[in-house]
């Protein structure tokens, strides 16, 4: 019988606040660690909200939790037990990928579910799994995820403030864009209407490191527009955003100085192209 591969279309959503988890304890704690993932199964995607942690008994191997600690997950996190979509686990230092130890696990786990997500965090990357049982058996393997915002609510709340406390009015503005023309930096300046002018001071500014012996790029800079855009575009490379007393820090792990190189050459060309929707000809 001829196999035929057909590509799976799977929407999965992933809050930033989950995706930080997965990220804060592949880079701070070097034992394998696992939770269960809260979320819904919806009609157009996947979309986990949160992650619980039972007590569990970790190594550099493995992490374990016994029926009594699972009881007591029940207790600690009520009714958010009733959401769990899926089970997630660290590698810590190494990469991600599907031991037959978690093989065994899942195989376990489905024997008595329709449907389930499971995650893999490593070194490298986030590795995304879907195992469905009913009405047949699939197996859907290094998904693609998109990471979102939880903002359940705010819209409202903020469109509340916006009417209630903001008023807008008509004012010149001026902004820095940053200019690359044979590896050297210019910075230019515009006012709010399309009009260019000099001027000696700098609003804008930032570098980009790379950290050999860490194996990061470090995009540094005072101001939190840069850093959001950088961490957006960036999604691919599952940066991590950090704000230290007034300064920004976006950080991309890599694995050899060729991809370092692509990496700040990503980074260039995504400034770029906010340069080129930034500046305009004269009215």
């Amino acid at each position: 019988m001829e196999e035929t591969e057909t590509k799976a279309e799977v929407e999965i959503k992933i809050h930033r606040k989950v995706r930080d988890t997965f990220e804060w304890f592949i880079s701070n704690y070097d034992q394998e660690v696992n939770g269960w993932l809260i979320g819904e199964f919806k009609e157009d995607c996947i979309e986990i909200e949160d992650i619980i942690f039972p007590h569990q008994e970790v190594s550099g191997g493995s992490a374990e939790t016994e029926g009594k600690n699972l009881a007591r997950l029940r207790k600690e996190y009520g009714d958010k037990c009733t959401k769990i979509v899926g089970h997630w686990h660290s590698h810590n230092t190494m990469g991600a990928f599907w031991s037959q130890t978690d093989d065994e696990f899942i195989d376990q786990h489905m024997s008595t579910r329709e449907k389930c997500i499971f995650i893999v965090s490593g070194r490298d990357r986030h590795l995304v799994r879907l195992e469905v049982r009913k009405p047949f058996k699939i197996s859907l393997n290094d998904l693609p995820f998109k990471v979102v915002y939880n903002n359940e609510g705010l819209d409202e709340e903020l469109q509340k403030v916006l009417k209630e406390k903001i008023g807008e009015r008509k004012v010149e503005t001026s902004y820095w864009v940053r200019d690359w023309n044979d590896g050297y930096s210019n910075y230019r300046n515009y006012d709010g209407y399309g009009y260019k002018y000099n001027s000696n001071k700098l609003i804008r500014d930032y570098e980009v490191d790379y950290e050999k012996d860490r194996g990061i790029i470090s995009f540094n800079t005072s101001d939190p527009y840069l850093a959001s855009l950088i961490s957006d575009e960036m999604q691919h490379k599952k940066p991590i955003l950090i704000q230290s007393e007034g300064n920004f820090k976006v950080k991309i792990r890599v694995e050899s100085k060729k991809e370092a190189n692509l990496v700040k050459r990503d980074i260039r060309d995504i400034l770029n192209a906010m340069e080129k929707e930034a500046i305009y000809d004269e009215f």
